[in-house]
């Protein structure tokens, strides 16, 4: 067989798994490449640079005799918008951002104390406590994540989540979300008939709830 037979093209290179990640992103990983031998490819640097398109949580990229790559992406999963340079920006459970794709739209809360700028670990600690929140609330299937629009994670100690229908900021502290969330479920609408207007109320402690009506 001639050597033409093994020469790595850009028709030879089978992408799996892309849904938001464009094809030119992953061929541009393999520029120096084409023309050449697909025997010659560094395999596991290639998967590294892959790994460093923004949406690329990881990859796997093998050779396909006799002249082929096949490279399968694993996609991050966004699960909330952050506040980004020029706008909002998609962030997945590690904290790092994501451009929106044009050709898809998400239904996602608003994360708050969370910045692209922050150093990595910072971002994952504050996603970490927002991924805690959005379990417990999910944990018996009752999906009361989805009451939320937004969570602030400013304050390691005080989630603090505003629900949809209301508006209110309610406080939940750092754990035991979904049993502080169903307190404020209980006894929201006696709250409303004390107070017409809530701004926040603080459920972090056990044996006292403080309502601050809003003064507008």
């Amino acid at each position: 067989l001639s050597g033409a037979v093994f020469t790595l093209r850009p028709e030879s290179l089978e992408i799996q798994g892309a849904h938001y990640v464009g094809r030119a992103q992953v061929i541009e990983r393999f520029a120096a490449d084409l023309g050449h031998s697909v025997f010659g490819v560094p395999l596991e640097e290639r998967r590294s640079g892959i790994e460093q398109i923004p949406w690329v949580e990881r990859a796997d990229v093998a050779r396909l005799w006799p002249d082929r790559i096949r490279v399968m992406l694993h996609e991050r999963a966004p699960v909330a918008f952050a506040q980004g340079p020029g706008g909002m920006l998609l962030v997945d459970s590690s904290g790092q951002f994501l451009q929106r794709p044009v050709q898809a739209s998400f239904s996602l809360p608003v994360v708050v104390g969370v910045a692209d700028q922050d150093p990595a670990d910072k971002r994952h600690a504050r996603m970490g406590m927002f991924n805690a929140l959005v379990q417990d609330m999910d944990r018996e299937g009752t999906r009361y994540s989805l009451d939320i629009s937004e969570v602030d994670v400013s304050d390691a100690e005080d989630a603090q989540v505003t629900v949809v229908d209301t508006a209110i900021v309610l406080h939940l502290g750092s754990g035991d979300f979904l049993k502080r969330y169903k307190t404020y479920l209980a006894h929201i609408q006696q709250w409303h008939r004390d107070f017409p207007k809530i701004r926040s109320i603080d459920l972090r402690f056990d044996n006292q709830v403080v309502v601050s009506p809003d003064r507008k």
